[in-house]
Order: C-alpha cells, then structure tokens, then sequence
C-alpha cells in the first residue's frame, strides 16, 4: 500500500517495506533491497488495480483511489487529525489526482461504516489542510 502512495507522491517517504494485497494467507519476508508483506483482503475487494510497466516488467498497481482505501482498510486505527497529519499526505497532488466519484464507488464496494466515517473524516481534513 505504501509503495503506491509513494508511486503516486501522496507521500515523501521513500519506502523500504511493501505491501501488498493478496487473496492468500498474511505473510512476509525479508531481502536486502525491502522488506514484502501479503495482507489478505477479501475476494470481493481485490479491484481497482492497473498494470503498468516498469523497467522492461509488468505488474499490477493499486490506482490511486483503491490505494488510499486499502491502506485506510490495513490500518483500522488512522481516525484523528493527528492520525492523517502523521501520513504527511502532500495535499495538493491528493486533490490534482484523486477522482472522487471513482474514491466513493470503490468505498461503497467495502460495505464497511467505520470505514466510510474514517474516510469521510480524511477527505475533510485533506481538503481543510
């Protein structure tokens, strides 16, 4: 999730630890170049994903909205301000490159109410900001 935030300049980090969602069971793994982590997500939620190219390979990516959603859905505890500060989200690409409609189709698709609040919550703070 944290690749595609990164992939996208949501973020300024660069990032060391990847994670991924899978339909399979959790697991993870070390290698000199990062640390790969598999998060299970449900059948019905693994969508929204592009495949682009990268030094002559092919994989897939999470779009930009499904990226903020799974990593909001991964990370059940980001509820306050100070949550969404501590993300460092870079406002101004968020709002260039996120398409709302697109970000709330895909959120009804969750079916999850604390989900949605949280979301909701950032979306207010992103745009506040």
């Amino acid at each position: 999730f944290e690749m595609a935030l990164s992939y996208y300049n949501f973020i300024p980090e660069n990032i060391y630890k990847v994670t991924s969602a899978s339909t399979k069971k959790t697991y993870g793994f070390k290698t000199s170049v990062a640390e790969f982590n598999y998060r299970t997500i449900k059948p019905e939620l693994f969508f929204g994903y592009e495949l682009i190219g990268h030094d002559g390979k092919q994989f897939k990516i999470a779009s930009a909205e499904k990226a903020v959603l799974d990593y909001f859905y991964n990370n059940p505890g980001l509820k306050t301000e100070a949550d969404f500060e501590s993300l460092r989200f870079n406002r101004e690409v968020f709002l260039d490159k996120i398409k709302i409609g697109k970000l709330r189709e895909f959120l009804g698709k969750f079916s999850q109410k604390a989900l949605t609040r949280r979301v909701n919550s950032f979306m207010e703070y992103i745009k506040n900001a």
